[in-house]
């Protein structure tokens, strides 16, 4: 073993140095798929073709799918030992599988919405289905089924308008990705299933505060006075709640925390603030008697007080 070799296997590139040396050429199929399967072969783990593959697999005949359908040009980028990361974009789609510091692979289809129309508008809602179900399983209980269906009924729920200037983020069990964002995102919202398997849809902020929460009422149920279904009604109750209940708080401990709300009709709504992988947890809710409480947790079962 030479010494370069020595060299690249105690010290490999890392991510940023891997992408910042790309090869490119126009799309191909069989390319593309040899990118992945080489890729995927370098796992920490590598016993059998994971979901994660698989979801690889379907994007990457998607997309090839839309550029027989449509006509159109693509291309495919790869970092220069085509073991690390490769991207492949067609028009406004974009597959992106990469190397993790931790031996995984991340996998991301990303698609760009230039309308300035709401995702929840009709037209975007049938574009949005239809992307899922490319992609997806054919099983009618499949992660991605389950999340198109948690979405639709969360957005028939509230103001159209709440979803518009939107990073939308689809998270599988496995870690399979894809990415909806409008040409201008001021929110972004996460839709996934949970540690318990239960479908979730999580708004991220960077900070919890009076005003972030007086704007997500504003959004989702519109000004006080104006007719609201009875889910609007219930979270403006629960916002509401929470703000008054932490006036005059100090604003830091709200930094790095994921607040739940939970209230009749099995109502809940979910805000994180920051990117943390293990959040404090806050909980509020309205006991037996009507009294709204707060209650810390440090994980999704142990309550602290």
């Amino acid at each position: 073993m030479n010494l370069e070799t020595i060299r690249k296997y105690l010290f490999p590139p890392s991510e940023s140095a891997a992408e910042s040396k790309m090869e490119e050429q126009s799309f191909n199929i069989d390319k593309l798929k040899s990118f992945i399967k080489e890729i995927f072969s370098r796992r920490v783990q590598n016993d059998r073709v994971t979901a994660q593959q698989q979801f690889a697999y379907k994007c990457a005949d998607f997309l090839n799918n839309k550029i027989i359908q449509n006509g159109s040009d693509g291309l495919i980028r790869w970092d220069y030992s085509g073991k690390h990361v490769c991207v492949a974009t067609v028009n406004e789609y974009s597959l992106k599988c990469k190397m993790s510091r931790t031996g995984e692979v991340k996998t991301k289809l990303t698609v760009t919405f230039v309308e300035q129309s709401s995702l929840a508008e009709n037209g975007n809602e049938q574009r949005i289905a239809l992307l899922l179900n490319n992609i997806g399983s054919e099983a009618p209980a499949s992660d991605w089924t389950k999340l198109l269906q948690n979405w639709t009924k969360f957005t028939n729920s509230f103001r159209k308008q709440g979803f518009s200037n939107l990073k939308l983020i689809f998270c599988a069990q496995n870690g399979e990705r894809v990415k909806i964002q409008c040409e201008s995102v001021k929110n972004t919202i996460i839709v996934f299933l949970n540690t318990n398997q239960y479908e979730e849809i999580l708004f991220r902020v960077d900070e919890i505060n009076k005003r972030t929460l007086g704007r997500l009422i504003i959004t989702l149920c519109g000004n006080e006075g104006v007719r609201q279904t009875t889910e609007q009604a219930g979270l403006r109750r629960l916002l509401q709640a929470f703000i008054t209940k932490i006036e005059g708080e100090e604003m830091k401990q709200f930094n790095d925390v994921k607040l739940s709300l939970y209230g009749q009709d099995n109502l809940s709504f979910h805000i994180q603030a920051g990117k943390s992988l293990n959040p404090k947890q806050i909980v509020g809710y309205a006991d037996s008697k009507g009294e709204f409480l707060i209650n810390e947790r440090e994980s999704d079962y142990c309550i602290i007080s």
